[in-house]
């Protein structure tokens, strides 16, 4: 079993500064000749090195309000500020730089790139940036081995197991330091083992490093041992 390496925080120098400011969400879908609004106003604030856990049941919208938040896509009303900067005021390219300076992903299903290896993927958001690829091939190989990985990073996507393939996209994520981490059902394809060591890594990285963690899951272990739980419901988020 891997284990993140530990490091002490107190908490209370947790939430000195907001990182996350989400206002007045709104965000509909046109099916046919019917239009379903998935959120109609959401608020939400997250504070530096803060772990937030957002539940609720299928369908209701979570993965929607990730990407808002992350600006992979833009609400039909409301406004998403990340470390100071509004997103809506950005033009693409200055959303795509901003992303990858700022913004680490975790998808439900990996969205590995097939043609390269565990620890080229790990590598991308380093490349993007045009750090030296020696410097990035080393950063990358660490984190994976913090991850347990070591001896599959020359694997591809498709010789990875669905855990394994889960971690890969953790790294993936982790690798350039970003303010932010979303993260869509993490641990939903890792066993109970895995899924507790995944758990120690979101907190030590958060206490450590003050990064931030928004995480849709229905795993209840994981939702306990975020700093909040919020309920996306009816379209609007609220304390479970």
């Amino acid at each position: 079993m891997w284990t993140p390496r530990q490091t002490r925080w107190k908490s209370e120098s947790r939430g000195a500064s907001g990182v996350i400011s989400a206002r007045g969400l709104c965000k509909r879908f046109h099916v046919g000749e019917s239009v379903i609004e998935v959120l109609r106003g959401a608020d939400l604030d997250v504070a530096q090195g803060e772990i937030v856990a957002i539940v609720g049941p299928s369908g209701v919208g979570k993965s929607t309000l990730l990407h808002l938040l992350g600006g992979l896509d833009r609400p039909d009303s409301g406004s998403v500020t990340i470390a100071s900067t509004a997103l809506l005021d950005l033009n693409d390219r200055e959303l795509a730089n901003f992303r990858n300076r700022h913004i680490g992903f975790v998808f439900q299903f990996h969205h590995l790139l097939a043609e390269f290896t565990a620890v080229e993927n790990v590598m991308m958001p380093l490349l993007i940036r045009d750090l030296p690829r020696g410097g990035a091939h080393d950063k990358a190989q660490a984190l994976l081995e913090e991850l347990g990985l070591d001896d599959r990073s020359s694997h591809l996507p498709s010789e990875l197991s669905g855990g394994e393939r889960q971690r890969v996209a953790f790294a993936r994520a982790l690798v350039a330091e970003p303010t932010v981490i979303l993260a869509d059902e993490p641990s939903g394809n890792l066993d109970g083992e895995r899924s507790e060591a995944l758990h120690n890594a979101m907190i030590t990285y958060a206490r450590g490093r003050g990064q931030t963690f928004v995480v849709v899951t229905h795993d209840s272990t994981l939702a306990s041992r975020a700093d909040r739980v919020v309920r996306l419901e009816g379209g609007l988020l609220g304390p479970e």
